[in-house]
Protein backbone atom coordinates (compact mmCIF):
# COMPACT_ATOMS: atom_id res chain seq x y z
CA UNK A 1 0.00 0.00 0.00
CA UNK A 2 1.25 2.84 -1.18
CA UNK A 3 1.51 6.48 1.06
CA UNK A 4 0.13 9.54 -0.36
CA UNK A 5 3.25 11.26 0.36
CA UNK A 6 5.39 9.05 -1.57
CA UNK A 7 3.70 8.95 -4.99
CA UNK A 8 4.42 11.83 -7.75
CA UNK A 9 1.10 10.61 -10.00
CA UNK A 10 3.67 10.59 -12.78
CA UNK A 11 4.75 14.76 -12.40
CA UNK A 12 7.44 16.73 -13.46
CA UNK A 13 8.25 17.60 -10.19
CA UNK A 14 8.49 16.07 -6.80
CA UNK A 15 6.93 18.95 -4.86
CA UNK A 16 4.24 16.40 -3.52
CA UNK A 17 1.46 18.70 -4.95
CA UNK A 18 -0.46 15.47 -7.07
CA UNK A 19 -2.72 13.93 -4.57
CA UNK A 20 -5.12 10.43 -4.18
CA UNK A 21 -8.56 11.67 -3.60
CA UNK A 22 -10.20 13.85 -3.14
CA UNK A 23 -9.79 14.76 -6.49
CA UNK A 24 -7.70 17.98 -7.39
CA UNK A 25 -7.37 18.86 -10.88
CA UNK A 26 -3.49 19.89 -11.87
CA UNK A 27 -1.63 20.25 -14.97
CA UNK A 28 1.41 17.87 -16.26
CA UNK A 29 3.55 20.07 -13.94
CA UNK A 30 1.58 19.76 -10.59
CA UNK A 31 0.27 23.61 -10.69
CA UNK A 32 -2.85 24.18 -9.83
CA UNK A 33 -5.15 25.14 -12.69
CA UNK A 34 -5.70 28.68 -12.52
CA UNK A 35 -9.06 30.22 -12.00
CA UNK A 36 -10.76 33.46 -12.55
CA UNK A 37 -10.79 36.23 -9.61
CA UNK A 38 -13.11 39.15 -9.45
CA UNK A 39 -12.24 42.58 -8.40
CA UNK A 40 -12.25 46.49 -10.35
CA UNK A 41 -9.74 47.80 -13.33
CA UNK A 42 -9.45 51.47 -13.19
CA UNK A 43 -8.87 52.73 -17.13
CA UNK A 44 -7.06 56.29 -17.55
CA UNK A 45 -7.57 58.35 -20.57
CA UNK A 46 -5.56 61.70 -21.28
CA UNK A 47 -4.75 63.75 -24.44
CA UNK A 48 -1.41 64.45 -23.72
CA UNK A 49 0.60 66.72 -25.50
CA UNK A 50 -1.73 66.11 -28.24
CA UNK A 51 -4.27 68.05 -26.86
CA UNK A 52 -8.14 68.33 -26.99
CA UNK A 53 -10.36 70.63 -29.35
CA UNK A 54 -14.14 70.56 -29.76
CA UNK A 55 -16.83 72.96 -30.60
CA UNK A 56 -20.00 73.65 -30.79
CA UNK A 57 -22.83 74.56 -33.03
CA UNK A 58 -25.78 76.55 -32.30
CA UNK A 59 -24.96 75.60 -28.68
CA UNK A 60 -24.93 71.83 -29.69
CA UNK A 61 -22.02 69.34 -30.14
CA UNK A 62 -20.25 69.56 -33.63
CA UNK A 63 -16.93 68.41 -33.50
CA UNK A 64 -15.63 66.76 -30.55
CA UNK A 65 -12.63 64.99 -29.41
CA UNK A 66 -11.42 60.97 -29.11
CA UNK A 67 -9.85 60.86 -25.75
CA UNK A 68 -6.65 58.36 -25.56
CA UNK A 69 -3.55 57.02 -23.94
CA UNK A 70 -1.67 60.02 -23.82
CA UNK A 71 -2.96 61.01 -27.29
CA UNK A 72 -6.06 62.52 -28.78
CA UNK A 73 -7.78 62.83 -31.85
CA UNK A 74 -10.08 66.08 -32.46
CA UNK A 75 -12.47 67.66 -35.22
CA UNK A 76 -14.20 64.57 -35.42
CA UNK A 77 -18.18 65.28 -36.31
CA UNK A 78 -20.71 64.31 -34.29
CA UNK A 79 -23.05 63.21 -36.59
CA UNK A 80 -26.70 64.32 -35.82
CA UNK A 81 -27.90 60.65 -35.34
CA UNK A 82 -25.50 60.48 -32.26
CA UNK A 83 -23.72 57.67 -33.58
CA UNK A 84 -19.65 57.80 -34.44
CA UNK A 85 -18.85 55.75 -37.38
CA UNK A 86 -14.49 55.31 -37.35
CA UNK A 87 -14.63 52.75 -40.47
CA UNK A 88 -12.13 55.39 -42.51
CA UNK A 89 -10.93 57.72 -39.65
CA UNK A 90 -8.20 56.89 -37.17
CA UNK A 91 -9.69 55.87 -33.68
CA UNK A 92 -8.45 56.16 -29.80
CA UNK A 93 -10.82 52.84 -29.16
CA UNK A 94 -9.99 49.33 -27.35
CA UNK A 95 -10.78 46.25 -26.89
CA UNK A 96 -11.85 44.82 -23.43
CA UNK A 97 -10.13 41.25 -23.35
CA UNK A 98 -13.26 40.80 -20.23
CA UNK A 99 -16.99 41.08 -19.94
CA UNK A 100 -17.19 43.34 -16.65
CA UNK A 101 -19.35 46.44 -15.84
CA UNK A 102 -18.74 50.02 -15.83
CA UNK A 103 -19.58 51.75 -12.65
CA UNK A 104 -18.11 55.04 -12.36
CA UNK A 105 -16.22 57.71 -14.69
CA UNK A 106 -14.45 60.98 -13.72
CA UNK A 107 -13.18 63.64 -15.29
CA UNK A 108 -11.42 67.17 -16.07
CA UNK A 109 -10.39 69.28 -18.26
CA UNK A 110 -8.04 72.19 -18.34
CA UNK A 111 -9.17 74.97 -20.78
CA UNK A 112 -6.58 76.79 -22.80
CA UNK A 113 -8.49 78.52 -25.06
CA UNK A 114 -11.84 79.54 -24.95
CA UNK A 115 -13.32 81.51 -27.92
CA UNK A 116 -15.37 83.13 -27.25
CA UNK A 117 -16.20 83.36 -23.38
CA UNK A 118 -19.39 82.25 -23.06
CA UNK A 119 -20.35 79.84 -20.09
CA UNK A 120 -19.69 75.62 -21.67
CA UNK A 121 -20.20 72.58 -20.17
CA UNK A 122 -17.79 69.60 -21.10
CA UNK A 123 -19.23 66.00 -21.17
CA UNK A 124 -16.59 62.93 -21.27
CA UNK A 125 -18.65 60.20 -22.49
CA UNK A 126 -18.17 56.17 -23.23
CA UNK A 127 -19.03 55.10 -26.54
CA UNK A 128 -19.10 51.73 -27.58
CA UNK A 129 -18.96 49.20 -30.88
CA UNK A 130 -19.04 45.33 -31.11
CA UNK A 131 -15.81 43.44 -32.08
CA UNK A 132 -16.85 43.36 -35.51
CA UNK A 133 -17.96 47.07 -36.11
CA UNK A 134 -16.69 50.56 -36.24
CA UNK A 135 -20.20 52.36 -35.13
CA UNK A 136 -19.82 53.74 -31.76
CA UNK A 137 -22.77 54.18 -29.34
CA UNK A 138 -23.50 56.31 -26.60
CA UNK A 139 -23.53 54.52 -23.72
CA UNK A 140 -24.61 55.47 -19.71
CA UNK A 141 -21.22 55.70 -18.55
CA UNK A 142 -21.34 59.65 -19.08
CA UNK A 143 -20.31 62.95 -16.63
CA UNK A 144 -21.07 66.26 -17.42
CA UNK A 145 -18.44 68.63 -15.80
CA UNK A 146 -18.63 72.00 -14.18
CA UNK A 147 -19.61 74.63 -16.27
CA UNK A 148 -16.51 76.68 -17.37
CA UNK A 149 -16.28 80.32 -19.78
CA UNK A 150 -12.79 81.74 -19.75
CA UNK A 151 -8.84 79.85 -20.08
CA UNK A 152 -7.06 78.77 -17.37
CA UNK A 153 -10.53 77.50 -16.21
CA UNK A 154 -10.79 73.66 -15.11
CA UNK A 155 -13.95 71.84 -15.06
CA UNK A 156 -14.63 68.59 -12.87
CA UNK A 157 -16.75 65.86 -12.65
CA UNK A 158 -17.23 62.32 -11.11
CA UNK A 159 -20.53 60.25 -10.67
CA UNK A 160 -21.45 56.17 -10.46
CA UNK A 161 -22.87 54.83 -13.02
CA UNK A 162 -26.41 54.19 -12.75
CA UNK A 163 -27.59 51.47 -13.85
CA UNK A 164 -23.88 50.11 -14.55
CA UNK A 165 -22.91 50.02 -18.66
CA UNK A 166 -22.29 45.95 -19.26
CA UNK A 167 -19.61 45.26 -20.97
CA UNK A 168 -18.42 41.65 -22.88
CA UNK A 169 -15.11 40.36 -24.48
CA UNK A 170 -14.02 41.59 -27.55
CA UNK A 171 -16.44 44.87 -27.24
CA UNK A 172 -14.76 48.03 -28.11
CA UNK A 173 -14.66 51.28 -26.12
CA UNK A 174 -13.99 54.97 -26.70
CA UNK A 175 -14.24 57.88 -24.88
CA UNK A 176 -15.27 60.71 -26.03
CA UNK A 177 -14.99 64.32 -25.05
CA UNK A 178 -18.09 67.08 -26.36
CA UNK A 179 -19.41 70.38 -25.80
CA UNK A 180 -22.56 72.23 -25.47
CA UNK A 181 -22.79 75.96 -24.75
CA UNK A 182 -25.37 78.55 -23.50
CA UNK A 183 -25.19 80.25 -27.03
CA UNK A 184 -24.05 80.25 -30.49
CA UNK A 185 -20.60 78.40 -31.71
CA UNK A 186 -17.54 77.94 -28.61
CA UNK A 187 -14.65 76.91 -29.79
CA UNK A 188 -12.10 75.29 -26.88
CA UNK A 189 -8.85 73.38 -26.82
CA UNK A 190 -6.66 71.78 -23.81
CA UNK A 191 -6.22 69.35 -21.72
CA UNK A 192 -8.65 66.24 -21.42
CA UNK A 193 -8.32 63.42 -18.45
CA UNK A 194 -10.87 60.90 -17.43
CA UNK A 195 -10.81 57.46 -16.57
CA UNK A 196 -13.50 55.17 -15.48
CA UNK A 197 -13.32 51.88 -13.28
CA UNK A 198 -14.90 48.20 -14.26
CA UNK A 199 -16.04 45.82 -12.47
CA UNK A 200 -15.31 42.55 -13.12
Amino acid sequence: MHDDKSMNCGCSSDNNQCKIGPFEAFDATCSPVPSVTSGITIIPFSSGSTGSSFNTTGGLPNLISLIGFGTAISGVVLPANGDIDLTTTLSEAFSTPQAGNITAISASYNALSFVPEVETTIRAQIYRAAADSNIFSPTNAFVDLTPISTPSSVARGLKNVSPPVSVVAGDLLLMVFTATSSVGTVSIFGNAMAGITIAL
